[in-house]
This record gives C-alpha cells, structure tokens and sequence, in this order.
C-alpha cells in the first residue's frame, strides 16, 4: 500500500524526495510497531490480535495493523 501511495504521488507530479521523506519513519515509531506485532497472535487461523500494555499513538497502531494484514500463516 505503501509503494502504490508513492506511485500515486509520484503520477500527480510530487517530488520523489519529498515522497521519501513523508514515508519515513522514525527509530522510535519502528521499534514500537514491531512491539505491537511481536505480541500479535492468530485467532481462528487468520485473524491478527495484538495487545500491548502501554499507550500506543493511533498513527503507529494503524501502520502495525497494516503490516499485520500483509503477514500469512
């Protein structure tokens, strides 16, 4: 979703470096997306349920949530 994102913006005429800049992500963010996805379990075989103990900002929460949907098995 990501790549298509930046295709996207890339098509409309946006600065391929001002692209990767607003794709970034800091150290911080990554460490606590795959905290979020280190506690994730599978229910029914196919759904993805990750709960952590402290307050996770929306932003990160929905960016672990889609690398959530990516993942099979």
């Amino acid at each position: 979703r990501t790549f298509e994102a930046a295709a996207f913006l890339r098509r409309a005429g946006a600065d391929t470096s001002d692209v990767q800049r607003l794709f970034q992500s800091d150290l911080a963010g990554m460490v606590e997306r795959y905290d979020i996805i280190r506690h994730a379990e599978l229910v029914h075989g196919d759904i993805a349920v990750a709960a952590v103990e402290k307050e996770i900002d929306r932003v990160t929460a929905a960016k672990a949530a889609d690398e959530l949907l990516t993942l099979s098995g």
